[in-house]
């Protein structure tokens, strides 16, 4: 159909591909997406009281804050996988591999928080490519301490400086490079044309930044292209705003420059 608002139903399980079949919108746009319907579980695992993450795309470094003791069961359809990760982000250097079955459970000592991530998709050519930066399908997990006083908001932080990304074919320019001279290298891009800003956040300012979009931003001089066109493309994060901000600093959400522990 080439009318907005055409709807799609789906049975249990089911996994259907979408791509806009106008020019090269769905190859050069990237305009293409699948959709999956969460498969209903019936099964007895023993695990009744785990606590349940619908492993999706999306997720963009949500936290789950989870009771101390509990079990986190991953569940999910389609080709998926989870591995936890030394750090936030998506650097698979040293993760353990969890499974790629749906129903994986992890678990973790109080008041401890463990990184996970879908690592579907990576190549040896390519080994950031892969379902947590394409789809953003990352996220952190944290068991409440047994003696946290639930008036404490002080939470922790999805923020952090990757200790592997470095400027596009110049390994020694790293996070820390990025960090003499934030403002102008910020921008810089890396391997597989990821930005500092994603990668290096801590430096680039994320830390306790919420996750939202500012409804007031548009690029200068073109008040029609406001954060929803930002989200589109991720080149679009380095456009400059009417009011001399950056899209990155304004439309955190959309271009993952934003600490999901803040609120």
């Amino acid at each position: 159909a080439s009318a907005s608002g055409v709807r799609v139903t789906g049975e249990p399980g089911e996994t259907l591909y979408f791509g806009c079949p106008v020019g090269l919108h769905c190859r050069s746009g990237g305009q293409r997406m699948a959709v999956e319907w969460q498969a209903a579980d019936n099964t007895d695992d023993g695990d009744d009281d785990a606590v349940v993450i619908d492993w999706k795309f999306g997720l963009k470094g949500k936290v789950f804050d989870v009771p101390a003791g509990a079990t986190v069961k991953f569940v999910w359809t389609g080709p998926h996988a989870v591995s936890e990760l030394l750090a936030p982000g998506c650097d698979f250097e040293g993760a353990t591999y969890i499974g790629d079955q749906s129903g994986v459970t992890i678990t973790g000592e109080p008041g401890e928080i463990k990184y996970v991530a879908c690592p579907i998709g990576r190549t040896a050519a390519n080994p950031a490519l892969s379902h947590c930066l394409g789809g953003q399908q990352r996220a952190a997990v944290r068991w409440a301490d047994a003696t946290d006083d639930p008036d404490d908001d002080d939470g922790p932080t999805t923020v952090s400086d990757s200790e592997s990304w470095f400027k596009n074919e110049q390994p020694s320019r790293t996070c820390a490079w990025v960090a003499e001279r934030p403002e102008q290298r910020c921008l810089t891009k890396g391997e597989g044309a990821i930005y500092a800003f994603e990668q290096c956040q801590l430096t680039c300012g994320a830390k306790d930044v919420k996750c939202a979009d500012d409804a007031a931003w548009f690029k200068d001089g073109q008040p029609d292209k406001d954060c929803v066109w930002v989200s589109r493309f991720r080149n679009r994060c380095a456009a400059l705003g009417a009011d001399s901000a950056l899209a990155y600093k304004k439309c955190a959400r959309s271009c993952n420059a934003c600490d999901y522990c803040a609120v």
